[in-house]
C-alpha cells in the first residue's frame, strides 16, 4: 500500500532505534536513512535525537502510538490497516505490529466523534495486547496515494522542487483531512487554521515568491544545546534563476571541538567557517528557540491582537538578546563599539541590545488602530517593476479583512479582467473599482517586490553588515512612489516623505532603541 522506497528507510529507522538502548555509545553507529518524506539524507542517530527532543514537545508526551487506515468511501468497514507501533521513548518508533483489520469496525460517521473512536480502540488494544495506546493517527486511503505520488518523484526533485511538492502535500492533506491526530496536537491544529485563512491561498506560492526575494547565501545555523547541538548548512545557489538551487545539509555538531560552550575559551568560529565551507554563521539556543514556537503554537488563529502582541515582544526580545540566547559570525557591524559611539555622535542611537521590545510592537499596534481601524479591509498591491520600465511587470492583489485588530481572512483576488482594468490606475481608482466588488476597501497598499527584497535581505542575509546606510536606503525606498504608496496616506506616512532621511531615521531609533542603559 505505501511506496517500497519509504517503507524500506522506515524500517530501516525502526531497526536502528530498536539498536540504541544495547550500545553503549550509539553515536559512534554510523548509518545513513533519510528523514521521512524528504530526499534528504542524514546520520540514523542523528534522526533518533531529533524525534527525542521534538515529538514529545510538539506532538505527544506520551508511549505507544497506532496508525490507522481508512477508506474514502461509505463501506461496511473502512478500516484499511491496524499498524502498532511500541515506543521505548515518547516518539522513538522502535517496532510496528500490523494488527487484523477487524480488530475493530469502524464506519464513516464514527470518524465525527474521534474521542469516542479513540476511547474505544484504546480499551480494544488493552484488551487483546496488553498495550495502552496514548495517540492515534488516522490517514485516509487518498492520504497514502498523495504520499506514493510525492515519494516517487522524491530522488528525481532538486531540494527547490520537494520544498514545492511537500508544501504541496501538507495544504491538500489538511484542507481534506487526510491526515489528523488525535489528541490533535497544538502544531497541528495551528497548521490547519493558518491554511483555512489562506482561504485556497497556495503554500508553494507563498514559498516561492518569498524564495525569490533572497540573494545567494551560504549559511551554517548552529542549534546549539549542551546535550547535543546540531548545524544544518543552508547554501542558495543560481541567484539568477527564479527557482535557484538550494542546498541542504543536516549533521551532528561537535561543540567540544570548536568550544561552543566552553566557559574558559571563546567558540572558534574561524575553523568552523573553514572545516564547513560557509560565509556566514548562526548559532541558537534550542531551549529559547523551542520554547518561542511552542508558544506560538499554542495561539489561536484568527490570533487576538493582545496574543499577536505578546509573540512579537518575545521575538524582539529574543533578537536584542545577542550573546545570550544567539550569537554569529561575522559579528553585526552595529555590534561594534567604536562603530556605535562614531554613529552616536551624529545623534543616532544603533544599539541591537537596546531594541525596545515592549515599546516596538505597541506603536505598530496602536499606529495602525488609530490610523486604519480595528474593522477594515486592507488591499495590499504587490508589484514587481523592471528598473528601465515604470510598467508593472507583474500585479499581484491580497486582501486582508480585519476585524478587532486582527486579520481573520485573506482574499487572494486573481480576476485577470479586473487586473487589467486597474493597471496603472492611482490607487484612489483602484480602491473605487474593488469596493464595487469586494465591500468598502478602506486602506490600499502598494508594495513593490524591489522594496520587499531589499529588506528582506537587510535584515536577514546581510543581517551582520546592517549600518545607517543600509537603514537609509530603505528609508528612500519607501518615500520614492515608484515601490511603496499608501492611500489614503496617513499622518505618519506624510511625515516620512516629507522630512529628511537622516532626520527620520534618528526620530525612529529614538522609538526602537532603549534610551536607558540599565
Amino acid at each position: 500500500m505505501i511506496n517500497d522506497s519509504f517503507k524500506e528507510n522506515w524500517l530501516k529507522i525502526l531497526r536502528f532505534n530498536s539498536n540504541v538502548p544495547l550500545v553503549e555509545n550509539p553515536k559512534e553507529l554510523k548509518e545513513l536513512v533519510r528523514i521521512p518524506f524528504t530526499p534528504i539524507e542524514i546520520e540514523a542517530f542523528l534522526l533518533y535525537h531529533l524525534f527525542d527532543l521534538l515529538y514529545p514537545r510538539f506532538v505527544n508526551d506520551q508511549q505507544n502510538i497506532l496508525d490507522m487506515i481508512v477508506s474514502d468511501f461509505d463501506l461496511d468497514n473502512i478500516v484499511f490497516g491496524l499498524y502498532l507501533y511500541e515506543t521505548t521513548k515518547p516518539g522513538i518508533h522502535s517496532a510496528v505490529k500490523k494488527l487484523p483489520k477487524d480488530t475493530i469496525v469502524v464506519k464513516k460517521e464514527d470518524l465525527d466523534n474521534r474521542e469516542e473512536l479513540f476511547n474505544t480502540l484504546q480499551a480494544i488494544i488493552l484488551k487483546e495486547q496488553g498495550i495502552k495506546i496514548s495517540c492515534m493517527k488516522i490517514i485516509r486511503k487518498r492520504g497514502i496515494d498523495l504520499i506514493n505520488s510525492h515519494c516517487q518523484k522524491l530522488n528525481k526533485l532538486t531540494t527547490y522542487e520537494f520544498v514545492i511538492s511537500i508544501l504541496n502535500l501538507i495544504q491538500i492533506s489538511l484542507e481534506n483531512d487526510l491526515f489528523s491526530i488525535h489528541p490533535e496536537p497544538n502544531f497541528l491544529r495551528f497548521y490547519k487554521n493558518c491554511i483555512a485563512s489562506l482561504n485556497g491561498i497556495s503554500l508553494s506560492k507563498i514559498f516561492a515568491y518569498f524564495g525569490s526575494f533572497f540573494t545567494v547565501f551560504n549559511t551554517l545555523l548552529i542549534l546549539n544545546s549542551r546535550r547535543l547541538p546540531i548545524a544544518l548548512k543552508l547554501i542558495k545557489k543560481n541567484e539568477k534563476s527564479s527557482n535557484s538551487e538550494i542546498d541542504i545539509k543536516l549533521t551532528l555538531f561537535d561543540g567540544e571541538k570548536y568550544k561552543l560552550n566552553s566557559k574558559s575559551h571563546e567558540t572558534d568560529f574561524k575553523l568552523i567557517q573553514s572545516d564547513f565551507k560557509v560565509d556566514k554563521i548562526v548559532i541558537l539556543n534550542q531551549n529559547p528557540f523551542l520554547l518561542f514556537f511552542s508558544e506560538l503554537f499554542e495561539t489561536e488563529i484568527p490570533a487576538d491582537k493582545e496574543k499577536l502582541k505578546l509573540l512579537f515582544q518575545k521575538a524582539l526580545y529574543g533578537i536584542r538578546s545577542y550573546d545570550l540566547n544567539w550569537n554569529m559570525f561575522p559579528k553585526p557591524n552595529i555590534n561594534n563599539f567604536v562603530l556605535r559611539f562614531l554613529i552616536r555622535l551624529f545623534g543616532i542611537n544603533l544599539n541591537l541590545k537596546k531594541l525596545s521590545h515592549w515599546a516596538i510592537p505597541d506603536f505598530l499596534f496602536d499606529l495602525g488602530a488609530t490610523y486604519i481601524g480595528l474593522n477594515a479591509n486592507l488591499l495590499l498591491v504587490l508589484t514587481d517593476k523592471s528598473k528601465n520600465s515604470s510598467k508593472h511587470t507583474s500585479t499581484e492583489l491580497i486582501l486582508f479583512r480585519i476585524e478587532n485588530g486582527s486579520i481573520t481572512k485573506l482574499e487572494y483576488i486573481n480576476n485577470p479582467e479586473l487586473l487589467i482594468k486597474i493597471k496603472l490606475k492611482p490607487l484612489e481608482s483602484v480602491r473605487i473599482v474593488l469596493s464595487e466588488k469586494f465591500g468598502f476597501i478602506s486602506t490600499v497598499l502598494l508594495v513593490d517586490k524591489h522594496l520587499i527584497k531589499t529588506i528582506l535581505n537587510t535584515f536577514l542575509i546581510n543581517f551582520h553588515r546592517i549600518s545607517i546606510f543600509s537603514l537609509l536606503k530603505i528609508i528612500k525606498l519607501l518615500k520614492n512612489p515608484r515601490y511603496f504608496q499608501l492611500y489614503p496616506e496617513i499622518p505618519p506616512y506624510t511625515l516620512l516623505k516629507k522630512k529628511r532621511s537622516i532626520c527620520f531615521l534618528k526620530d525612529l531609533m529614538s522609538i526602537v532603541i532603549d534610551k536607558h542603559d540599565f
